[in-house]
């Protein structure tokens, strides 16, 4: 016999279904900068005293992120959590860099502030990883030592200025790819600053934690129009981006924390 479902109570508003995250946490920040296109999103320090620093739209993130992904498909097949190393040098490229790994469903592997080339090998080494990120002048001389070591170096091209993409028109935004992934797949490696062990550690989040430490501070910490924060730590200008919050870089020679004046 088929049971019929009861009606809701009179006076009761059904609650719509809460939407399926998508498991890549990369969904969440791509859909936050297409929201937002024009808006100031990223704001580096050229560490050369007196310059202005170095400000990102939306759009021109978005831009710079396919660009990457674009590279690293370039080099070969990538497949779902591979480890990739960031052995770029601190800028807003690295953070372009990143959310291309992070789309395409690989891992990318930051090393510790101010990590000698000795440590990138040894990263190389410890995470399995094949393949690394680099500047344009570092791929063609690290390109051969990279080979040495069985490491392929990819670099996107470089751009002069990060103002070639203004006012963003409908239609006309970079869409990076977006791969779905396991929840519980690596999604990010990262050190920890090492100022109470004495040694950087390296930290492993999945995407399902990622998520979570977002919700966790979106939840505690609402973000509200024109908020700025100067993150420490490359999880939370990815909280940033996802939220639609100004990251303000601070200016930290080598990105040492003992740098810092409070």
């Amino acid at each position: 016999m088929l049971l019929a479902l009861a009606p809701p109570l009179a006076g009761t508003a059904l609650r719509p279904a809460a939407a399926a995250l998508h498991p890549n946490f990369a969904e969440r920040l791509f859909g936050a900068l297409q929201r937002q296109p024009d808006q100031e999103v990223v704001r580096w320090p050229t560490g050369r005293a007196g310059a202005s620093p170095t400000s990102l739209s939306g759009a021109a993130l978005l831009a710079r992120v396919l660009a990457w992904q674009q590279a690293l498909e370039a080099a070969g097949p990538l497949p779902l959590g591979t480890p990739v190393l960031l052995a770029h040098p601190s800028s807003p490229e690295l953070v372009a860099a990143l959310l291309a790994i992070l789309g395409l469903g690989a891992v990318p592997v930051l090393p510790p502030a101010g990590a000698s080339l000795s440590t990138l090998y040894h990263l190389l080494k410890t995470e399995r990883s094949g393949l690394a990120v680099v500047a344009p002048g570092l791929q063609r001389r690290l390109g051969w030592l990279g080979r040495l070591v069985g490491c392929r170096c990819v670099a996107a091209p470089a751009v002069a200025s990060y103002d070639d993409w203004p006012a963003a028109r409908p239609g006309t935004l970079a869409t990076p790819q977006l791969r779905a992934v396991r929840p519980e797949q690596p999604a990010l490696v990262s050190h920890s600053s090492g100022s109470v062990s004495g040694r950087p550690t390296a930290v492993r989040r999945s995407h399902r934690v990622l998520q979570a430490q977002h919700e966790a501070l979106r939840t505690q910490f609402p973000p509200w129009a024109g908020q700025r924060d100067f993150p420490l730590f490359p999880n939370v200008i990815l909280h940033n981006l996802a939220v639609g919050v100004l990251s303000i870089v601070p200016d930290l020679p080598g990105g040492h924390l003992a740098q810092l004046d409070p």
